[in-house]
């Protein structure tokens, strides 16, 4: 059942299930064929009960159609412009190292809670995936010391990167906002690329 998944494991896979409607679309914005099986049935069903609860639900989906497309464009001109560092907070079902068509010197640090990135791990390896360029997974916490860990992986504070920061920020407290940006910023050098959604606050 859905309710029995980790919180942050279900979010994660009833976002690769919007991004595996998306990809069955005939007008698709991108193709992730790793989405479905990321997703599984648990994430499907996730899916399907938010759509039922959401009167705006085709909204939704636009919108996450939108900011997958824009932020694969975002880091496909940084990497062209010869950035070969992509960090993903909060990567929860991403398959970006997979799908996207990076040289292959490219190193995707992906980053996010061990019990969440067990599982994709799992489904990656019965699926056989394999990366276009070089991926590095990180089991860690971002109330944690997340950037010390990504430093010991070979990150390389010296070197431009590309921060990600999708469907991540409107979950976390307003000061554990600021500690994440101000950290990323202690990180990137100069010519780094910054993507990221945010929504306003409920009212």
């Amino acid at each position: 059942m859905v309710s029995e998944m980790p919180r942050v494991t279900q979010t994660a896979r009833w976002a690769a299930a919007q991004r595996a409607r998306e990809s069955q679309r005939v007008d698709r914005l991108f193709s992730d064929p790793l989405a479905a099986v990321l997703t599984g049935d648990e994430g499907f069903k996730a899916l399907e009960i938010s759509e039922k609860l959401n009167p705006r639900h085709e909204d939704t989906a636009a919108y996450m159609a939108i900011r997958v497309n824009f932020l694969d464009d975002f880091i496909l001109r940084l990497v062209s412009e010869g950035i070969r560092q992509v960090v993903l907070l909060g990567a929860g079902m991403d398959a970006r190292a997979f799908r996207l068509e990076s040289p292959g010197d490219t190193t995707v640090y992906e980053l996010d809670h061990a019990e969440l990135l067990g599982v994709k791990e799992e489904i990656l390896k019965k699926e056989n995936a394999r990366p276009v360029c070089h991926r590095v997974v990180l089991a860690t916490e971002l109330q944690s010391e997340w950037a010390e860990c990504l430093m010991d992986a070979g990150y390389a504070a010296a070197q431009p990167a590309i921060w990600i920061l999708e469907g991540l920020l409107y979950y976390l407290r307003e000061e554990e906002v600021h500690s994440v940006l101000r950290q990323i910023s202690e990180l990137a050098a100069s010519a780094s690329g910054f993507g990221a959604d945010v929504v306003s606050e409920a009212r």
